[in-house]
């Protein structure tokens, strides 16, 4: 087993023993029924999924799901999202039709076809009989629980890529109606704008609060392309790329351009005192739970998402090197060139 499992294995353990030491003492106090180690390991495979660690995830839920004798929804359903963070989406099909078959309920069963469609359409690109069977499990979803408003954003898309337009439509505005505000309502109005769209990565939408006290949202950047940089402090690549995002931010000051920065410190001390004294003079957001780098399926630090003004991801990269600096130079310049109509060279 690998030193990350051993200290996996270390923290359950002194979680369990914290539980029992805080248990009240005396003969009259009853014993406290331990914590289950499939419990353990399900809040820790959300924790590495949420810091970006699908791999590390994908392995705590196996062994979780192993234990279970195979038949642990959440662990499939977790294993699933692990495999679809990976891009492994034939790993993500087969967690998925595991947690189908392991729901124990109708809400269960909803999330699981959920799923099954999300790794379905992953792996689809264009051909019609994948996305048939997208669609099916998104359908089947619906059937199961009607109170999932994602999935009619997920079947949207599908019957979108299908060629199926007004469907489609009619699904996107059907899940407006009863989510009109949220992450997935500005890309939700995004495809009724440009419906031959779908199919194309969308950023989650997202408000936060940098550091400064300034609110930004990417709503808030409809007419700009935004480059967000998931980073650390405590990242060597982070700390390499520094100079060239900081280069590439002050050539592109006067176009249709924002640098977005968020990052997973521990500290907000920390990333305060090393913001300042390397002068990053744009948005600086401190994503201290992991929420937004969850939202966007952050695999590893550093990781780039290049977001085009209609809220489209059109290109991401993960690590950093002289190649990527390069790409990632390229790919700005060409969006914004495309952003204001001027032809990309």
């Amino acid at each position: 087993m690998a030193t990350g499992s051993r200290s996996w294995r270390f923290r359950a353990a002194l979680l369990l023993a914290a539980v029992a030491s805080n248990a009240p003492a005396g003969p009259e106090s009853p014993t406290p029924s331990p914590v289950p180690q499939t419990a353990l390991d399900l809040e820790l495979g959300l924790q590495l999924l949420n810091a970006g660690k699908p791999g590390q995830a994908r392995e705590v839920f196996l062994q979780a799901n192993a234990r279970e004798a195979g038949r642990c929804f959440k662990c499939l359903e977790g294993l699933a999202a692990a495999e679809l963070r990976m891009g492994n989406s034939s790993g993500a099909i087969e967690a998925a039709q595991g947690a189908v078959t392991a729901a124990a309920n109708r809400e269960e069963r909803a999330r699981a076809e959920n799923q099954l469609g999300l790794a379905l359409a992953g792996k689809a690109g264009k051909d019609r009989a994948t996305l048939a069977e997208a669609e099916a499990a998104y359908r089947e979803a619906l059937r199961q629980s009607d109170g999932l408003n994602a999935v009619r954003y997920n079947l949207a898309t599908v019957l979108l890529r299908e060629g199926k337009q007004k469907e489609g439509i009619a699904s996107l505005q059907d899940f407006l109606k009863r989510e009109p505000e949220g992450p997935r309502a500005a890309q939700a109005r995004t495809l009724l704008r440009s419906p031959h769209r779908a199919g194309e990565s969308m950023a989650p939408d997202f408000s936060v609060e940098t550091i400064s006290g300034e609110k930004i949202s990417l709503a808030g950047f409809s007419r700009k392309v935004v480059l967000m940089d998931f980073w650390a402090t405590w990242c060597g690549p982070c700390r390499i790329a520094l100079p060239e995002l900081k280069a590439l931010r002050q050539e592109m000051a006067r176009e249709p351009f924002e640098l977005v920065s968020v990052s997973a410190d521990h500290a907000l001390s920390t990333l305060k005192e090393f913001v300042e004294a390397n002068d990053m003079t744009w948005h600086q957001y401190w994503d201290q739970k992991g929420e937004l780098a969850h939202s966007f399926a952050v695999p590893a630090f550093p990781s780039y998402f290049l977001i085009d003004p209609d809220g489209v991801i059109v290109y991401s990269a993960k690590g950093w090197s002289s190649r990527t600096g390069e790409q990632i130079n390229s790919e700005v310049r060409r969006a914004v060139a495309r952003a204001k109509g001027v032809p990309a060279r």
